[in-house]
């Protein structure tokens, strides 16, 4: 009797060695093949991000563009002393109603001193045009000169630029 169960148990643990043989084969195969989807799941998103970035450049180099060439035209503006002037007296004045303090310091742009009034100081920074007001004891600050005004005005309408010139709204 033993002579015939040996073999049939050397035939089934035979069978047993190649059946887990192939489960650990075919199991290390559907470890690499998801290791070989991930990996391009991985390199496609990489890819759609690469490309998302140099249309947002893109876009934004468009949107600094025209903010640059709005910066150029201010350039002209306190070019023409007639108009410049009364805008800076409207400047000034809106300053003033604005702070509501007694006693203030003026500080305007070194080609604009013959144009505001007489107690003032130069402004330090570049700028297009405009003035600079604070309280005497400088803890109020009131910027309203033209750059500062073109950089209100762009960021408010940023949106509505971003939608008109690439279709969508930018955040």
């Amino acid at each position: 009797m033993r002579s015939l169960s040996q073999p049939n148990n050397s035939i089934s643990r035979s069978s047993n060695w190649w059946r887990l043989r192939r489960i650990r084969s075919d199991s290390c195969t559907s470890r690499k093949e998801k290791q070989v989807r991930v990996c391009k799941k991985i390199e496609y998103s990489m890819q759609l991000n690469a490309s998302r970035i140099k249309v947002l450049q893109a876009q934004d180099d468009l949107v600094n563009s025209m903010k640059d060439s709005a910066s150029k035209e201010l350039l002209g503006v306190s070019i023409v002393q007639k108009n410049y002037k009364n805008l800076l007296k409207n400047v000034i004045v809106q300053c003033l109603l604005s702070l509501k303090e007694p006693s203030t310091l003026l500080r305007c742009r070194k080609e604009d001193v013959q144009l505001a009034p007489s107690k003032q100081n130069e402004h330090d920074r570049l700028c297009f045009g405009g003035v600079v007001l604070a309280s005497r004891e400088g803890k109020i600050l009131f910027e309203n000169t033209l750059d500062a005004r073109l950089e209100v005005v762009f960021r408010k309408k940023l949106p509505e630029l971003c939608k008109s010139l690439l279709g969508h709204i930018v955040a």
